[in-house]
């Protein structure tokens, strides 16, 4: 086997094993636009340089077939090199997959499994105890009533550095808000008047989902990149999906 043929035979594996990765990170956990807006593509392009230069760049250059008694002991730690940085890649890909859409306070925010408050997990309601991995659930944190509970609330937050989106004890199913959310949200036309860039957005994302303007509502969508508006069904609350379109341009002139 020649240099270059070593170098493309590993080069095409490294392809496939990362792009296997970017596959579920895409259809899984990021569908577009929250790829974008979550900032997990500085994290895949660091994770693919590093990759592709630990593997198969390295093969290009040490590659000698007159030196066989030491090509193998090479290729095997660079193999090595090459996987632990592979798995070190995906155990960050584990900490920081989407785990839960939080609706709470007018708003739906994207919270990870590293911004999860480990502490009194097993208070959870049962369905919130363990993290989902092949999807993103929709879940609900709504402002208590009782005085003592919001003080109790409160008081944790300032204690332990988590805002209850991040406590899984204080989630509730979705449904539970959903009327509350549909009061503060603003119509989809809205959107669309905020200028021609949002116009042509919120028109793709009608016909992608097949609907009318005045059946969707929008809610603003908290991403750690950058601001999104969830599209909500107008009559149920239901969400429908994610518009790549910062919330406050629509709101500016409210």
């Amino acid at each position: 086997m020649s240099r270059w043929k070593a170098f493309a035979t590993h080069l095409l594996l490294s392809v496939l094993a990362l792009g296997g990765v970017l596959l579920a990170l895409v259809w899984i956990w990021y569908p577009p636009p929250l790829f974008a807006a979550s900032g997990v593509q500085q994290f895949v392009s660091v994770f693919v340089a590093v990759d592709i230069v630990i593997g198969p760049l390295l093969t290009l250059l040490i590659f000698n077939r007159k030196a066989r008694h030491l090509l193998r002991f090479d290729l095997t730690c660079i193999a090595l090199l090459q996987l632990a940085a592979f798995l070190y890649g995906l155990n960050i890909v584990r900490e920081t997959r989407p785990v839960y859409l939080v609706a709470a306070e007018g708003r739906i925010s994207m919270v990870t499994a590293n911004m999860l408050d480990p502490s009194e997990r097993e208070l959870a309601a049962p369905a919130y105890q363990q993290d989902p991995w092949f999807r993103t659930e929709l879940v609900a944190v709504i402002e208590p009533e009782n005085p003592v509970e919001f003080g109790g609330r409160l008081t944790h937050t300032l204690n332990s550095g988590y805002p209850a989106q991040s406590v899984p004890r204080y989630y509730e199913p979705y449904e539970r808000i959903a009327p509350q959310l549909l009061e503060s949200a603003k119509p989809a036309q809205q959107l669309a008047d905020s200028g021609d860039a949002a116009s042509a957005e919120v028109q793709r994302f009608l016909s992608k989902h097949g609907r009318s303007m005045d059946s969707v509502v929008f809610v603003p969508f908290s991403a750690p990149d950058r601001p999104l508006c969830a599209a909500l069904d107008s009559a149920s609350g239901a969400l429908i999906g994610l518009l790549d379109i910062d919330p406050k341009t629509a709101l500016s002139d409210q």
